[in-house]
């Protein structure tokens, strides 16, 4: 009976993990853009924290700029609206898109990248020499998931930054520009902050996975550098031996 030697077990859970990450990732960035496209601008009027998802990080220009305050439990009258107003597109709908355009282009290399070195374990590949072999096909791969942890860390400061703000009234029309906000001050007061708090809250969690998963990547991470050494040492050693057979 034959049993897989540590370091390549090291990357094959390491390879499975990142990849099944990076569609995960891929799929909620896709999920996002779209939303910034206004796809599913009438499904945040469902319930006032959807609506808050709109009005934080996916009121585009390209969307109906009309609010329906009266989906907070405001009167949707005119001095609200008057009261209430803010740019097309605040600075956090933009920010929100470039990070989620980022996150897309970086988990599509660390899918690519984890099918790279997947496949280099399984098929034993050797290209030329040990060091060409490794910076060819696991340097890369360690790059881009080192990338894809910070890039957490850094997404995460964002929303973990309006995640604090949405607790208070002042830090709420800070999040949402508001052009007047001693007018605007008593209506926001009105709405309840743990409406205000979830879309924060949700946008942190997803950046960070939970705080927990970029731990185990970092631990993964460290492992997977030195594991490529002893894979590319084992493909090497299986090859000879195939050759000689």
């Amino acid at each position: 009976m034959s049993f897989i030697k540590p370091s390549r077990l090291t990357i094959y859970v390491c390879g499975v993990y990142t990849l099944i990450l990076g569609i995960l990732m891929v799929v909620l960035s896709s999920i996002s853009m779209a939303a910034y496209k206004c796809i599913f601008h009438d499904g945040f009027k469902a319930t006032p924290e959807a609506y808050f998802f709109h009005l934080f990080y996916y009121r585009s220009r390209h969307c109906n700029s009309d609010i329906d305050w009266s989906i907070l439990g405001l009167e949707n009258h005119q001095h609200v609206s008057e009261a209430l107003q803010m740019p097309n597109e605040i600075s956090l709908v933009t920010r929100t898109y470039n990070l989620s355009l980022t996150q897309l282009i970086i988990n599509s290399f660390l899918i690519a990248s984890s099918i790279g070195v997947l496949a280099a374990t399984i098929f034993n590949v050797y290209i030329v020499s040990r060091k060409l072999t490794y910076w060819i096909i696991f340097v890369p791969y360690c790059l881009i998931f080192h990338l894809a942890i910070v890039f957490d860390f850094v997404a995460g400061t964002y929303f973990g930054d309006d995640r604090l703000r949405s607790f208070s009234v002042d830090g709420t029309m800070t999040m949402l520009e508001m052009f007047n906000r001693n007018e605007a001050r008593p209506y926001i007061a009105q709405i309840d902050e743990t409406i205000r708090i979830v879309a924060p809250n949700v946008m942190f969690y997803i950046s960070v996975k939970a705080i927990v998963l970029p731990i185990i990547s970092c631990f993964l991470l460290f492992f997977s550098i030195f594991a490529g050494w002893e894979v590319v040492d084992g493909n090497k050693l299986r090859l000879k031996k195939k050759i000689e057979n």
